[in-house]
This record gives structure tokens, sequence and C-alpha cells, in this order.
């Protein structure tokens, strides 16, 4: 009984794994994620990436067809949770600004190795593959503020530029907690849109 539960575990199939597969799966994303946020996404081979996992390399394909399959699915998870948590019901009083920017500083806050890994990839060349996946990934973000931006901004501003703007805010903030310059809190939201809105010159 023993051995059948090995092989399974190297060569997954039958009842046995499929039971689990989503959480074991979801389990090697987290995983992998930390690794890649570690030592960089182009410099782990599939080899290395199994072994650190302690797991074979079928049992990896098995779960992930390719190297490239894996960062998609690792994109496409925590994806997927910010896509979440960034799409609410619009309010009146103009505070959804300061609510995008709160849920996706707590995002980045709750995910460190994933917006590290990120950030990584949004300044490879962006002629590699890995560019491509988290392009698609950063568009929907941009969308994401481009809307909420233009409930409150005339027509005739460049909506696009201010949604760049006020990301490039974000993550620099972001980045700033992660590296523990500041703490995160809840009042950090109001503090970002107000140096986005007023500038460094107005800001009090």
């Amino acid at each position: 009984m023993h051995k059948i539960k090995k092989r399974l575990d190297i060569i997954p199939n039958g009842r046995y794994i499929s039971d689990m597969n989503k959480e074991r799966k979801i389990s090697l994303i987290k995983e992998i994620t930390v690794l890649f946020a570690e030592k960089g996404y182009e410099s782990l081979g599939v080899s290395l990436i199994a072994e650190k996992c302690g797991i074979s390399k079928p049992t990896l394909y098995y779960y992930f067809e390719s190297k490239e399959n894996l960062l998609i699915s690792i994109v496409e998870y925590y994806g997927s949770i910010l896509r979440k948590e960034l799409h609410f019901e619009l309010a009146e009083d103009g505070e959804d600004i300061v609510t995008l920017v709160d849920r996706f500083l707590k995002f980045t806050y709750n995910n460190p190795e994933y917006f590290r890994l990120y950030l990584s990839l949004i300044f490879t060349p962006h002629k590699n593959r890995a560019y491509q996946i988290i392009k698609t990934e950063a568009e929907t973000i941009q969308q994401i503020v481009e809307t909420i931006l233009c409930k409150y901004k005339r027509t005739s501003t460049n909506i696009p530029l201010l949604a760049v703007s006020l990301i490039g805010q974000m993550n620099s903030f972001a980045t700033i907690i992660l590296n523990g310059y500041l703490p995160y809190s809840n009042d950090l939201a109001k503090q970002v849109v107000k140096l986005f809105t007023y500038g460094a010159d107005n800001y009090e």
C-alpha cells in the first residue's frame, strides 16, 4: 500500500492525487512564488524548482506543463485575488480612490513575495515572454484604476496618464512598506491620495 501511494506522488494520476489536486497546486504556487521572488524567474530551471520543492520533475510537470505555464498560474492565482479586491461597488462620496489605494497596499502587504516578483518582471526586457505575461496583468490593473478615476475627472483629462501616475505612487508606497520604512495602516491610503491629488508642494 505504501508503494502505491509513493508511485502516485511521483507520477500523479488516479483518485488519490486528484482529490487534493487543487490544494496541492495552490501550495506549490505559493512556494514557487517565494523562490522566484528570492532567486529570480530567469535564474531557476525546472530541475532546481522541483528540487527546492521536494518533488520530482514529473510531479511538477503534472501540475504545470512548463516553466512558462507555472508563471502564468502564479499570475492568474494572485491576479484573481487582487482583481477581486479592486472590484467594488462605486460610492458617491469620492472615497473610491482611497478604497482602491488601501486595498492595493493591503494586498501587497499580505502578499510580499508576489509583489516583489511582479515588480521584477515589469522591469525585465520587453522581448521576454515573462514580461508579456505580467504585462497583461498590469494592463488589467490600469483599466480598473482608469474606471475609478473617470468617475471624478472631467472627460478632457488625460485619464490614462493619471492612472499610470497613481499606480506608480501605489507601487512606490507598497515598496516602502515592504522594505520596512513605513508601517501599513488604514490611514496611509488617505495620505497617498492627498499626495497624488495636491502634489508635494501643496501637501500638508
